[in-house]
C-alpha cells in the first residue's frame, strides 16, 4: 500500500447518525457519533468537525451514501466542488456488507500502531475532540481509556473469489431507486487469482435475493405508523372488510377508507424490501408494539423481547425472471401469523424472525454450490440477537468491533472504497 501513503478519504457515513471517518496514512479514524442528522443542531456540530478535519488534512476522495436527498450526500456534493476533488457514491447496504467485511480483520492491537491499518478513536486523532462511544449495537467500539483502543485491519487477508453478504436494515436507497433493506448480494473478484483486501478490483456485484416488494403507504408516514404496513400486506390476500378486522383499533372507518382507497390508486406509495418494515408491521399484528414509532427499531425490539420458541414455518421462496434474483415471501408468512394468530404469540414472534433469517441464507444455498461460502450479514437488524444468532450458528459473519447499524456505515463505505477502487 505504499502508493496510498498520500491518500486520504473522507466518508460521511449515514444520515440518521452522524459518523464520519477518515482514511489516512493507512489508518481509519472514525468520529464520535452526531446523532440524527435531520436535527439542525446536530448537523451543525457534525458539519464543523467534519470542515475542521478538513483543515487538519485535506481528503483526496469524498465518500457518501447513494441517497442524493441525505443531507450528508448534500454536504458531500458540496465539499467535492469546493476542495475540486471527486465524490463518490456509495449503495447504503453494500456499506453495511463492507463494514462487517473489515471488522472481520480488525484485530485489537493494544501495544502498538505499525500495522497497516488501525481503527482508532476520534480522541487519537489530532483535531478530534475526547468523547465516548455512543451505543449502536450489541458489539460496540471500545472505550478509548482501555489498552485495546486501536485495531489493525489485516489486508493480508485474501478476499475469495466468491463471499456472501445478507443487508438487513429499515430504509436504505437501492440503485434501482426504490427502499431496500432485505437483501442478498453475491461478490466476485473477476480476476483469476486472490488478491489482498485492498487490491480487489473489478469486483462483480450480484443482487441475488431480496425480500417480497410491499407498499409504504404513505411513504415514510408507514415508518412512523406500521399499521400502514399491514394495511397493504393484508389486502394482498384479505378482502376489504377482513383487511380492516385487522386494524380497526389503529383507524377509525373513515381513516381507513381514506388509506384504503390511496393503496388502490397506488397515491403517494413506495415500495420496499425492508427487513424492518416486515418486523415492525408483525410487531404491531401481534399486539407488542402500537401504531407509533417513539424511537428507532421500537417495534422490532419490542418483537424480539416478546419471542419465546419457535413454530416450525419452512421460508417460501421463489425465482423472479424479471428481477434475476430469488425472493423471499413475507405475504405468506403474514397468512399464516393470521390463520394461527390465536396461538401462543411470543412463539409467533420468534417464527417471524427466524423465517426471515433461514430465508436469506437459504437463498444464498441455493445460488452457491459451497456450503462452505463466507457469508457476512450487517445492518441494523443485524443486532437482532434472534436473527443473528441463528445465521451465527450456521457459520455467518456478523461485526464484533464496528457497530452493525448505521454507524458502523462511514468505516463500511471506506472499507468498500478500497475494496474496490484501489490498486
Amino acid at each position: 500500500m505504499n502508493n496510498n501513503k498520500k491518500t486520504t478519504f473522507l466518508s460521511l457515513g449515514a444520515e440518521s447518525i452522524g459518523r464520519f471517518a477518515v482514511y489516512s496514512d493507512d489508518s481509519v479514524f472514525v468520529s464520535e457519533n452526531f446523532g440524527d442528522l435531520l436535527n439542525e443542531n446536530n448537523f451543525k456540530n457534525y458539519e464543523k468537525a467534519v470542515l475542521k478535519q478538513i483543515k487538519i488534512k485535506k481528503p483526496n476522495v469524498i465518500l457518501t451514501d447513494l441517497h442524493p436527498l441525505y443531507v450528508s450526500t448534500v454536504l458531500g456534493e458540496e465539499l467535492s466542488k469546493k476542495l475540486q476533488i471527486p465524490h463518490i457514491k456509495i449503495q447504503h447496504h453494500l456499506a453495511h456488507v463492507f463494514s462487517a467485511v473489515g471488522d472481520k480483520f480488525c484485530h485489537s492491537n493494544p501495544n502498538n500502531c505499525n500495522s497497516e491499518i488501525n481503527i482508532c478513536h476520534p480522541e487519537l486523532v489530532e483535531g478530534f475532540q475526547s468523547v465516548e462511544t455512543t451505543r449502536d449495537s450489541s458489539t460496540p467500539l471500545r472505550s478509548a481509556q482501555n489498552d485495546s483502543n486501536n485495531f489493525r485491519l489485516d489486508i493480508k487477508y485474501s478476499l475469495p473469489n466468491t463471499f456472501y453478504g445478507i443487508a438487513s436494515d429499515g430504509t436504505g436507497l437501492g440503485f434501482d431507486g426504490n427502499i431496500c433493506g432485505g437483501e442478498v448480494f453475491e461478490f466476485k473478484n473477476t480476476k483469476s487469482i486472490k488478491q489482498p483486501l485492498h487490491q480487489v478490483q473489478n469486483s462483480s456485484i450480484k443482487r441475488i435475493g431480496s425480500l417480497e416488494e410491499q407498499t409504504m403507504l404513505g411513504g415514510d408516514l408507514a415508518v412512523k405508523e406500521p399499521a400502514r404496513m399491514l394495511i397493504s400486506i393484508l389486502s394482498k390476500f384479505l378482502p376489504k372488510e377482513k383487511t380492516y378486522e385487522n386494524v380497526e383499533k389503529h383507524y377509525s372507518k373513515n381513516e381507513f377508507e381514506l388509506l384504503y382507497n390511496q393503496l388502490q390508486q397506488d397515491f403517494n406509495c413506495q415500495t420496499t424490501t425492508s427487513t424492518g418494515r416486515i418486523l415492525d408491521a408483525v410487531s404491531v399484528l401481534l399486539d407488542f408494539a402500537k401504531n407509533e414509532r417513539k424511537s428507532k427499531h421500537e417495534a422490532t425490539k419490542l418483537l424480539e423481547e416478546k419471542s419465546a420458541i419457535p413454530y416450525k414455518l419452512n421460508p417460501k421462496i421463489t425465482f423472479d425472471k424479471d428481477y434475476n434474483r430469488y425472493i423471499l415471501q413475507t405475504t405468506p408468512l403474514f397468512e399464516y401469523l393470521l390463520k394461527n394468530i390465536n396461538k401462543d404469540k411470543k412463539r409467533l414472534a420468534t417464527t417471524a424472525q427466524l423465517y426471515l433469517a433461514q430465508g436469506f441464507l437459504e437463498i444464498i444455498n441455493k445460488n452457491s454450490n459451497n456450503q462452505n461460502s463466507k457469508i457476512f450479514f450487517a445492518g441494523g437488524i443485524a443486532n437482532n440477537q434472534i436473527m443473528s444468532s441463528y445465521l451465527e450458528n450456521n457459520n455467518v459473519y456478523t461485526s464484533k468491533k464496528i457497530p452493525r447499524g448505521d454507524e458502523g456505515l462511514a468505516f463500511g463505505q471506506i472499507i468498500y472504497y478500497l475494496s474496490n477502487y484501489i490498486n
